[in-house]
């Protein structure tokens, strides 16, 4: 994450002309678009919300890895009985069927040999949702930012129209001076003076529309940024055009953009999950390799065995197909939404 504010910072630096903060200490109240940019990407919630799908997506990936590796299950059992059974084989040859003290214990591992690939295909599948994570997490950090500089902009610009206004209030409260002291005189009538009165009543009302509205901008920038106020904030410089034509940028916006990227890796996922559950059709193998031991003579005190297991899916009522539907749907779905965005674009 720090990576990426270093990115998006940098990106931003040449497009306002001002002296950005030194390292990347938080201030109490940034007044600078960079300040108020990395204020918002370590505060704002949906910054965090995106850092949290990110690490829910590693953690799938792990679950999808742990399903591949052998499994082992320990079970051991302790039996006191009321009296010893034994088999008397005659000629002092005898079992010890159950002995008064009876443990047993056993160790068993199994692998899983064939499952339709569908355990594969799921860890394939959990690692394009965590890039999915991490492009919606940059996604999300980018909007952050441009809301930031839209509301920076935003403040900037309601501060001097507010000023803009002051200045108006001012110039027609000094004509109205000026008109009163002509009325006195007997140059003007009072039908002058009541007109530039009302200017003045018109020009106090804006001036309380631009006060509200310059408040509610920098309200807006606070809460963007997670800092408590906003007392001041320093204009940027121009900013210059990109380079380039319109279809230089429509072309790049298709390639590059991380939403169209995004849409990409939904798209190929959508696919895995329409095999992984088309592999429920197929059949299924396991091992199992167990050990066993117990005190009692009868039938062994141990013995190990192999176990190979197959399961052929004949009828299941139809729920596979109706989930390979499903799986189909979705990725239609997701292909629409695709070129839905490239028309967007």
């Amino acid at each position: 994450m720090r990576r990426l504010v270093l990115i998006l910072l940098i990106g931003l630096a040449p497009l306002v002309c001002f002296a950005s903060p030194v390292g990347l200490e938080i201030v109490e109240a940034p007044t600078t678009l960079v300040g108020l940019a990395e204020s918002a990407l370590n505060n704002h919630e949906a910054v965090a919300r995106a850092e949290s799908r990110v690490r829910r997506a590693d953690a799938d990936i792990k679950l999808s890895k742990s399903i591949l590796l052998p499994s082992l299950a320990l079970s051991a059992n302790y039996t006191r009985y009321g009296s010893e059974q034994a088999l008397d084989l005659g000629e002092g040859e005898s079992f010890v069927i159950q002995p008064i003290d009876d443990w047993r214990w056993s160790a068993n591992i199994t692998q899983t040999l064939f499952s339709g690939l569908r355990d594969w295909r799921a860890k394939d599948v959990a690692k394009l949702r965590r890039d999915i994570a991490i492009l919606e997490q940059n996604t999300t950090a980018t909007n952050l930012v441009l809301e930031v500089a839209q509301g920076f902009f935003e403040s900037v610009t309601t501060e001097q129209r507010l000023e803009v206004r002051r200045a108006a209030l001012k110039n027609i409260e000094a004509q109205l001076h000026v008109t009163n002291r002509l009325f006195e005189v007997g140059e003007l009538t009072i039908a002058d003076v009541a007109r530039w009165r009302a200017e003045v009543a018109a020009a106090k009302q804006a001036v309380v529309i631009a006060e509200g509205e310059y408040q509610l901008a920098k309200r807006r920038l606070a809460r963007l940024a997670g800092v408590p106020e906003i007392t001041q904030l320093d204009p940027p410089g121009p900013i210059p055009a990109p380079a380039g034509d319109l279809t230089d940028h429509v072309s790049h916006a298709l390639d590059d953009r991380l939403e169209m990227k995004t849409l990409r890796n939904q798209i190929e996922a959508a696919g895995l999950m329409i095999k992984i559950e088309k592999g429920a059709w197929l059949p299924e193998a396991n091992a199992n390799l167990g050990y066993f031991q117990q005190k009692a003579d009868f039938p062994t005190r141990d013995w190990t065995s192999l176990a190979i297991n197959v399961r052929i899916p004949i009828y299941d009522g139809g729920l596979t197909a109706a989930r390979v539907a499903g799986a189909r749907r979705s990725a239609r779905g997701t292909t629409a939404r695709n070129r839905a965005s490239k028309r967007h674009q």
